[in-house]
């Protein structure tokens, strides 16, 4: 076990240097250890929610479009990482004690990383320099998920329909007719148009919190205003003496609207009429190539997307694609369907499930009264599905001991 641990720090400096560092911030651990803050945090397949009992904050926020198809366990420690940034970004000399029901998640944070995934290693460590910065201690404790139900509701329910953006073309067309403002005034860690953000509430990297509770005079900025705050915004520009850019739809009788006109400085520019002029970045869908839909056409696209996530090209996921027949898609189709629904419902990783998650989605096929046949092409549909660097879980001695339950049944 030395051995094992002694190489692997070797052969990662990183990794060495960041136990060299924490080693240093433990001299004062005893004292740490009675000056408890305690964070519980949870994720979801919609996003991320952190609760911290003693200062009686919380924060969420969404997953972007890319970070729904990562997996789970990245999204959990994503998901604490995300917590110490908004809630604790001003805590230091403390022990933080993190809850949660990932047991991924507590063996990753005690342990200061692991092996088993670079993607989750890489996230903790971040969280650990973070933890060292500001000479605080991390550890993380168990719970059952029915117990943390602050955070898991957090994690769940998002009411927030105001995460709008200009698209990226048209806010680059802006400094084709101006300087490049340097902050953006009321963005998320979603939709922000430039690094430097403020955010309404806690966010992850924000520069401020609340537009509003800082003086505006030493930024030329960028606003995309929510409507229901322009006035207060116009009120704050001229209180301040702010330059910068601000977007507004062109509503003329709006009380604010003689106000707007009393205060620029330059002729005002309407935004070239688009398609999709705005857009919601957690809801944001690329354009599939003709290529992809094709595939799609096919029935198959869960299979596309697991060669394109891996990083086939289109030309050679084409190919693969057309190894199968137009009736084994069609079959295949159906299945993917029920197995899309069970994931939703089960908050089940779409394309790296485990084995016990598939013979979950197996046995409600099975309690269907569906025959053997059929949930054997079920498997084959899956198998097709999952994620091509994974370990075949659809052949797993488990599945195909049930594959025998099945067919037993329907022959005894």
């Amino acid at each position: 076990m030395f051995i094992y641990f002694h190489v692997f720090v070797e052969n990662n400096p990183e990794v060495a240097d960041l136990i060299t560092r924490s080693n240093e911030s433990t001299t004062n651990f005893d004292r740490l250890i009675d000056d408890l803050c305690e964070l519980d945090w949870s994720a979801s397949l919609l996003g991320w929610g952190a609760y911290c009992p003693s200062l009686e904050s919380k924060a969420s926020g969404q997953w972007s479009r890319e970070e729904k198809h990562i997996h789970i366990n990245v999204m959990e420690l994503t998901a604490i990482k995300f917590g110490l940034q908004t809630l604790l970004q001003n805590t230091k000399c403390k022990h933080i004690r993190i809850t949660t029901d990932s047991t991924t998640a507590v063996s990753y944070v005690n342990a200061m990383g692991g092996t088993h995934s670079l993607l989750c290693n890489q996230i903790t460590k971040k969280a650990w320099l973070w933890a060292v910065k500001h000479q605080n201690w991390l550890s993380c404790a168990h719970i059952r998920g029915k117990v943390n139900i602050q955070a898991d509701s957090l994690s769940r329910t998002f009411r927030n329909n105001t995460d709008w953006m200009l698209n990226k073309k048209g806010f680059q067309n802006i400094f084709k007719l101006w300087k490049q403002p340097v902050i953006d005034l009321f963005a998320s860690r979603l939709n922000k148009q430039i690094d430097k953000h403020v955010s309404w509430k806690p966010d992850p990297n924000a520069l401020f919190i609340d537009a509003f509770t800082f003086n505006w005079h030493d930024y030329f900025f960028y606003a995309f205003t929510p409507f229901s705050l322009i006035g207060r915004v116009l009120q704050k520009i001229r209180s301040d003496k702010a330059k910068g850019i601000i977007i507004v739809p062109c509503w003329t009788t709006q009380p604010w609207s003689t106000k707007l006109s009393s205060i620029i400085i330059d002729t005002p520019r309407f935004l070239p009429k688009r398609k999709k002029p705005v857009i919601t970045p957690s809801r944001q869908r690329t354009k599939p190539t003709s290529t992809s839909s094709k595939a799609s056409a096919h029935g198959m696209p869960f299979v596309w997307q697991s060669f394109r996530r891996c990083g086939v090209s289109n030309e050679t996921a084409a190919a693969l694609m057309a190894s199968w027949r137009h009736t084994t898609k069609r079959q295949y189709h159906s299945h993917q369907r029920k197995w899309l629904q069970f994931c939703v419902s089960n908050e089940v990783y779409l394309l790296n499930p485990t084995v016990y998650q598939v013979l979950d989605f197996l046995t409600s096929l099975f309690k269907g009264n569906l025959g053997y046949s059929t949930i054997n092409t079920a498997r084959a549909a899956l198998t097709a599905s999952l994620h091509p660097y994974q370990e075949d879980t659809t052949s797993h001695p488990l599945i195909s001991r049930f594959l025998k339950r099945v067919q037993y049944s329907k022959t005894g």
